[in-house]
């Protein structure tokens, strides 16, 4: 075995040490947060702002971008129906200011950061869509200032489930930062207009709503779930794209309510003569929680005529329902006969005319029929006996009756 020089030994010693450690690789991940808190796309806010087309604004630390776009009459003549009653006047389009967020998630914890606010608005019979882009997140207290600047200026505020997520979601923020809350004189939310006249079962989306009501249809457009991943690849790795399909679909949102508006104002100015035989029945729906009920009665009497099936008989039922409202029992009973002679076993309907056979025609025995056929239980047990010993009695009153004229 070689024996080992301890000169030569301690001499490589020295040399490794003054060498020192063999540096490593970075890590990808380190490679990536490094570049992310570099972040030179923030830079240059200018070059950011001209590549979005917006402008720069506070130095860039916040973007503004505006378009025009075409906008419909200038008044709701119908906003009192529309909004049954909360809102008891036609409704001028330049008093209104329409709202849209995007934000980094659909909670409402702390994380969640509102990151894009459209505003759309009307003047001299134009219609302008102005948002505001929040490049970084650390920055969104210079966001909501500009916001609440523009929204004191005016009196009511539609959204499009504004009440559930866009306002709510904006109220917790400005709390959070300790910006002062602004009170508007109406907030209409315009998801809850569209959803009445929307066909049970259809999608309640604002892209499924302007589609089927207003008409309006998109095409191509980036579906709200993929919003925060797009502005996060922004925020990582600085990718454009997917934030020019966020901006794009905010301000459609926006710019699409106006026109949803009109279109359920219109269907609300056809009246009797609307064409389909749903919208009649929302209608009717309308008029009857307005107290409106002769009115209502026409819409559902025009509904159960034109109508075929499940809506039908929601018309109907409707229909006996406010005619018994009006005490005008006897073309109520018409009306749950029409029901029955349709669907035998409805339950409603067996009730109400044997509760009308029962005490306004003074027909027993067909109250009686009627009692039997409802559905077992104790409403039906209650109402046979009852009318069990009422027709005792009667024929007892009727045997003493004969009786009495026999002696006679």
């Amino acid at each position: 075995m070689k024996r080992l020089d301890p000169q030569a030994l301690r001499r490589r010693l020295q040399r490794l040490q003054q060498a020192g450690p063999e540096p490593e690789a970075e890590p990808a991940s380190v490679a990536r947060l490094r570049r992310y808190l570099g972040r030179p796309w923030l830079r240059s806010p200018e070059r950011l702002a001209h590549r979005l087309g917006a402008v720069p604004t506070a130095g860039g630390r916040l973007l503004m971008l505006e378009h025009r776009f075409p906008v419909p009459a200038r008044f709701l003549e119908h906003a009192e129906l529309l909004t049954l009653g909360r809102y008891p006047a036609p409704l001028d389009l330049q008093e209104v200011v329409f709202l849209d967020i995007e934000a980094t998630g659909t909670s409402f914890g702390l994380g969640n950061v509102p990151f894009l606010v459209a505003l759309g608005f009307v003047r001299g019979g134009e219609g302008i869509v102005r948002q505001y882009l929040l490049p970084d997140p650390a920055h969104e207290p210079l966001l909501h200032r500009h916001l609440l600047r523009d929204l004191r200026t005016f009196p009511v505020v539609a959204t499009y489930n504004g009440k559930s997520f866009d306002l709510r979601l904006l109220g917790y923020r400005w709390r959070y930062l300790g910006l002062s809350v602004p009170e508007f004189r109406f907030h209409l939310d315009v998801y809850h207009l569209a959803r009445r006249f929307l066909m049970p079962g259809q999608p309640a989306t604002l892209r499924a709503a302007e589609a089927e009501l207003a008409g309006i249809h998109r095409g191509h457009d980036i579906p709200s779930e993929e919003v925060p991943r797009a502005y996060f690849a922004f925020l990582r790795r600085g990718v454009l794209e997917g934030l020019r399909r966020v901006v794009l679909h905010n301000r459609r949102d926006v710019a699409s309510l106006p026109h949803l508006l009109h279109a359920l104002d219109r269907r609300v100015y056809q009246g009797l003569e609307a064409p389909d035989p749903w919208t009649l029945f929302v209608l009717g729906r309308h008029h009857e929680r307005l107290d409106r009920l002769e009115e209502a009665r026409a819409f559902y009497e025009r509904a159960a005529a034109r109508s075929l099936g499940t809506l039908r008989r929601q018309a109907l039922i409707r229909l006996g329902r406010l005619l018994q409202r009006l005490r005008r029992y006897d073309e109520a009973e018409q009306v749950w006969l029409r029901l029955l002679e349709e669907h035998p076993s409805h339950r409603e309907a067996l009730l109400s005319l044997a509760k009308y056979y029962e005490h306004r025609n003074e027909n027993l025995y067909r109250a009686l029929h009627l009692a039997r056929q409802l559905p077992p239980g104790p409403e039906r047990e209650r109402r046979v006996k009852r009318l069990l010993r009422k027709i005792a009695q009667r024929r007892e009153r009727d045997a003493l009756q004969a009786a009495t004229l026999l002696r006679e």
